[in-house]
């Protein structure tokens, strides 16, 4: 994301100097966090307001990122960190369906549908890994950062979600 790392670079010491800068930020980041969101908690709505959450709380905190990382990395561990809290308070785990917005017809809609599933079997923490290093392509490194871990210890984290969903895919049924 071009605009990502120009604002990056012109701000490491504290990000969205004015509200124009933070809104050309949401406008370009949106898509991506809400998938992200959408990737912890149950439905399309719900990771819309999460997003708006780790938006808000974004802009609160503005002023401590201190460029360690890309911004999309500061703002996808918001972003997590607000889905976590919703998890927690709910205490329930979030399944994912599969949504007809998503889902084309097409000959492989079974297939997807079946992925899902399998998505569905897997713990938030195992979702969010895999989306960030598949969905995302973010490197281990920026990864870890989002998910609060060392890009070691992401890698294992991806390997072992990586495994645990073939587990799920492959012991579906059909």
């Amino acid at each position: 994301m071009e605009y990502c790392e120009t604002v990056t670079l012109a701000a490491p010491r504290g990000a969205f100097a004015d509200e124009a800068a933070f809104d050309g930020w949401v406008r370009e980041t949106q898509k991506s966090l809400v998938r992200f969101c959408r990737q912890m908690v149950d439905d399309w709505a719900e990771a819309e307001d999460m997003a708006q959450e780790a938006y808000l709380r974004a802009w609160e905190k503005r002023g401590s990122f201190k460029g360690g990382c890309s911004l999309l990395t500061w703002q996808m561990a918001i972003a997590r960190r607000v889905c976590l809290d919703r998890l927690r308070r709910q205490k329930r785990v979030k399944l994912i369906p599969l949504d007809e917005r998503d889902a084309a017809p097409s000959p492989d809609t079974e297939t997807k549908a079946d992925v899902q599933r399998a998505l569905a079997k897997l713990n938030a923490d195992d979702r969010a890994v895999l989306y960030l290093r598949a969905g995302e392509g973010l490197p281990f490194e920026e990864a870890g950062k989002a998910l609060g871990c060392s890009a070691a210890a992401c890698r294992k984290r991806y390997e072992r979600a990586k495994q645990r969903f073939e587990a799920a895919y492959g012991g579906r049924e059909g």
